[in-house]
């Protein structure tokens, strides 16, 4: 069918952007900028977003944005050096004490060195003569004999990085724990990816490529390639456009033989029809909006999908004339799922005036009589969760979990933010230590 939908865009004398009305809602979903006339007009010092409200900016002497209060008003300040870096964010707190300050440090390259983050916990980067990010270490303090865990990276003449270990400060020494190696078989194709480097087992997954470029053929870890000899466990096809047409998998069950899933596109690129391995045909239908109308299958029957002005779902009508109606407010959010049962129905509540720090955030759902209800604190982290209730850290790591009944688990961190202790308090009951020490493997799971 025909359509037409329109955005507006009015702009300043300078050439700024004032509003922008996106289609529908009248002037309801429409965004407005004022500037700052002691700049001429070319900075931004207001942006009124819908239904949330006002978000005000300030700059210093040279323009540089230096703070930026939100709706919620909660004020981010930014201090730079003379090079124009950021060197301290900060997150305004109710009193001082409750500031997030992060801070950042450079070398004398004026790479980024260290970001020590508002629990005093630090990032240190290291970097190659050419400026390049070798390393990335998690370390309790900023001092240079202090130390947690790192990740290296060695890296080719093109910047490709062609191995990568996880390693962990151990009795003076770094010690390695995992490696990863990567090669490629030209500046800009990955041959193989090695796992597990220098272990009994590695694991080794390759790649091969047709003479346009695209991916082909993979063996995966479980099969040996045989210096690529044998058949791959993946192999690719491709249209003229070098649109995947086909992926074709050997079948080691009863019969032998390959899996086929083919794929066809429509003028415009998107995907129409997808054959299955065992025949089945699936058919998309995409609108000039690019946007899914009509899904059908053997399996599921007819789908169909329609969209507002915006282009967010509206209503899906399955194979059973089942319609799922969506009622979608100015900022593109849910505020109701209806379903023709009505206990099926969800409702979403935002921004509601009675919550703190609440202005864009999800603060109710509710379905069929029950509600769970979401809290922030004014940094806009999650403190409540239905009847869940946290307790965050400067990092905003859950420092405790409050559940029903009063029980509390109390966690405590390391220097990379994963938990380190959990106790246990229970109303009436002593302290229970649940764990009193926890190890892990540098950027991986529990080592214990």
């Amino acid at each position: 069918m025909p359509f037409a939908y329109e955005t507006l865009s009015v702009f300043t004398p300078e050439g700024r952007l004032q509003t922008i009305d996106p289609p529908g809602y009248a002037t309801d979903d429409q965004t407005a900028y004022t500037y700052d006339p002691a700049r001429g007009n070319l900075f931004p010092a207001t942006r009124t977003d819908p239904l949330i409200g006002t978000t005000t900016f300030g700059y210093d002497a040279f323009n540089r944005q230096t703070s930026v209060t939100d709706a919620n008003g909660v004020t981010t300040e930014t201090v730079y050096d003379a090079l124009d870096r950021p060197t301290f964010v900060t997150q305004r707190g109710a009193t001082p004490a409750e500031d997030l300050v992060t801070e950042n440090r450079y070398n004398v390259f004026g790479d980024l060195f260290q970001t020590i983050l508002p629990k005093g916990n630090v990032i240190e980067y290291g970097y190659d003569a050419a400026g390049r990010l070798i390393s990335v270490e998690r370390k309790p303090t900023t001092a240079a004999n202090s130390h947690g865990e790192r990740s290296v990276y060695t890296l080719d003449n093109y910047g490709h990085r062609i191995r990568e270990d996880l390693q962990r400060w151990e009795t003076n020494a770094w010690a390695t724990k995992a490696s990863t190696a990567w090669q490629y078989a030209n500046r800009c194709q990955l041959a193989k990816l090695v796992q597990g480097v220098g272990s009994a087992a590695e694991s080794i997954t390759e790649h091969a490529y047709d003479c346009d470029g695209n991916l082909e053929r993979v063996w995966d870890a479980n099969h040996d390639s045989l210096g690529q000899t044998v058949p791959a466990t993946t192999v690719y096809g491709y249209d003229d456009l070098d649109r995947v047409a086909s992926v074709t998998q050997p079948f080691g069950g009863a019969g032998g033989g390959s899996a086929v899933t083919a794929y066809q596109y429509d003028v415009q690129d998107h995907l129409s029809q997808v054959t299955d391995a065992e025949g089945g045909v699936t058919t998309y239908t995409t609108s000039d909006r690019d946007l899914l109308t009509r899904e059908e299958s053997e399996v599921s029957g007819v789908t169909t999908y329609s969209y507002n002005e915006h282009g967010e779902l509206e209503t899906q009508t399955d194979a059973r004339g089942i319609t799922m109606t969506r009622t979608i407010d100015a900022l593109d959010r849910p505020t109701l799922v209806d379903y023709p049962d009505d206990t099926l129905d969800v409702t979403y509540t935002y921004d509601d005036p009675l919550v703190p720090f609440s202005k864009g955030r999800l603060t109710r759902i509710e379905r069929d009589g029950e509600a769970v209800d979401y809290r922030y604190d004014r940094f806009g982290r999650l403190t409540q969760d239905g009847q869940l209730g946290y307790l965050l850290d400067k990092n905003g790591n859950r420092q405790e979990i409050a559940y029903p009944g009063g029980v509390i688990a109390r966690y405590t961190h390391d220097y990379a933010d994963r938990e380190a202790t959990l106790q246990a308090l229970v109303p009436g009951e002593a302290t229970r230590s649940v764990v009193t020490a926890s190890s892990w493997l540098p950027a991986g799971r529990s080592a214990r």
